[in-house]
């Protein structure tokens, strides 16, 4: 395959895109979150519940993960691009990170592959990105549902606070006695 050919074919993962509220894509979301909630109980891998924070970082990433295999379906592209290490996600700042998208992220790829909705081809190199794919089961889920573009949202991204010393820090005094 051609390298021009392939950047029409994979494109980057969104950490951002959403699903809206009320939408088809959101009932498979919800649908995916049971899958992996069922799963969890049959090979007894979860030891105890999710407190709030991480129910809603688990069910955040699940709702990324599917709004992005969606959106590929639907524009007719092959797969996503995705960085998954915890080093490189880190190395981005906070201003671009999705909070909830992190450390479970692999772990979740995981399991959703072996549910049979995502090939996940990992890269083991350092710095380079892994893809993903829909199956087509997951086409199939899709596709029944009737997803369309206007199912998908881009998420609220945490606000860019600027930190100002203190006048009375040391930072501040020293700024004040050299302007004095």
């Amino acid at each position: 395959m051609k390298p021009k050919a392939l950047l029409t074919e994979i494109t980057w993962f969104d950490q951002w895109r959403g699903a809206a509220g009320g939408s088809s894509l959101l009932r498979v979301v919800a649908e995916t979150i049971n899958a992996l909630e069922r799963q969890e109980v049959e090979m007894g891998t979860r030891q105890r519940r999710r407190d709030a924070r991480e129910s809603w970082g688990h069910r955040t990433t699940v709702e990324v993960i599917v709004a992005n295999l969606a959106h590929v379906i639907l524009s007719g592209r092959d797969g996503l691009l995705i960085v998954t290490g915890n080093a490189a996600l880190a190395s981005l700042p906070a201003s671009f990170r999705n909070p909830a998208v992190g450390k479970p992220l692999r772990a979740i790829l995981s399991r959703l592959e072996a549910l049979g909705l995502v090939v996940w081809q990992q890269s083991y190199r350092r710095g380079t990105a892994s893809t993903i794919a829909p199956t087509s089961e997951f086409r199939a889920r899709v596709t029944k549902a009737g997803i369309t573009s206007r199912d998908f949202v881009i998420m609220e991204k945490p606000k860019v606070r600027r930190i100002r010393p203190r006048q009375d820090s040391p930072s501040g005094a020293a700024k004040q006695a050299s302007s004095g």
